[in-house]
């Protein structure tokens, strides 16, 4: 059993680990980059929340762009399932092997969560942990191996305690944030750019983003330095719950995907100004703020 699974986020990671629940020796390929499952040489058995590619026998996956992509190509099989109105891939998982109560309905439970952007304290310190194993193929595995076992109370588990502690300043980070969220006043209704690079890790980008959405803001950006393409920079786009903005659309419009409420896309930093012009063309006063951090 092959099948490869999206690796930087909750999604793909608890997709991985409800696979594991199956088949637990299944091998399992974790891509940062949905394209790169086409550079797999092996037939893979299942491709989980990334584009079906040539090589997959099975694609489950909640993305209307792969969903669009298919039907148009003729690709979509009996065998997919493939459902952009599935609020997780995780949900599609369970239902594809007949996974319920429990753990299982404890994982899809957290993954809706976070791919709907209504991240929990315990969402939020399983998707750091992801970002800081973004490379580490064996630590991803072993996260969902835990997740697996353990279902939500992974949090309370040794080893992920000490990963989550590698992370190091993370609560004199958030206190940071909180302030300069507090500094901007009332943010009722705001489009908020936060240019991040340089001065917020990775790992803990999307923070700003969550605080600013509870504040009331209509939607919000963050940038900040990619770590899978060096000298460009990735934008994640969040839409507050009463918006009707759409951030799948934006983000596509750069290149990118991803969901309505929550998308992504990986840029040249002089295409900030770019997506700074598609942000101000929604905002119903067409003003946006562009908030830079500094380190």
């Amino acid at each position: 059993m092959k099948v490869a699974v999206h690796g930087s986020d909750c999604d793909g990671i608890i997709s991985a680990a409800l696979v594991l629940l199956k088949h637990p020796d299944a091998e399992i390929f974790f891509l940062n980059n949905p394209r790169d499952a086409d550079l797999i040489g092996e037939l893979l058995n299942f491709v989980v929340d990334l584009p079906k590619t040539p090589n997959c026998k099975v694609n489950i996956d909640h993305h209307e762009s792969n969903y669009r992509r298919l039907a148009e190509e003729g690709r979509l099989t009996d065998k997919d399932l493939v459902s952009p109105s599935a609020p997780a891939a995780a949900k599609l998982v369970a239902e594809y092997f007949n996974l319920k109560g429990g753990v299982a309905d404890e994982l899809v439970e957290m993954a809706v969560a976070a791919d709907t952007g209504k991240h929990t304290e315990k969402t939020l310190k399983l998707d750091r942990v992801i970002k800081l194993l973004h490379n580490d193929d064996e630590g991803r595995r072993r996260l969902a191996k835990l997740l697996a076992e353990k279902g939500a109370a992974f949090i309370e588990d040794e080893w992920f305690m000490e990963q989550y502690a590698k992370l190091g300043g993370i609560e004199e980070l958030e206190e940071w944030l909180e302030k300069v969220v507090d500094s901007l006043g009332d943010v009722r209704g705001a489009f908020i750019l936060v240019d991040e690079v340089g001065a917020v890790p990775h790992y803990a980008a999307k923070d700003i983003a969550y605080k600013l959405l509870a504040k009331g803001c209509n939607t919000v950006v963050a940038v900040y330095a990619s770590p899978d393409s060096p000298g460009k920079v990735k934008a994640s786009i969040r839409v507050g719950e009463k918006s009707d903005i759409d951030a799948r659309v934006i983000a596509e419009q750069l290149g990118g995907g991803g969901h309505v409420k929550a998308a992504g896309v990986t840029l040249e930093e002089k295409d900030i100004l770019l997506l700074l012009r598609y942000l101000a063309e929604r905002s119903p006063s067409r003003t946006v703020t562009y908030l830079r951090l500094q380190p």
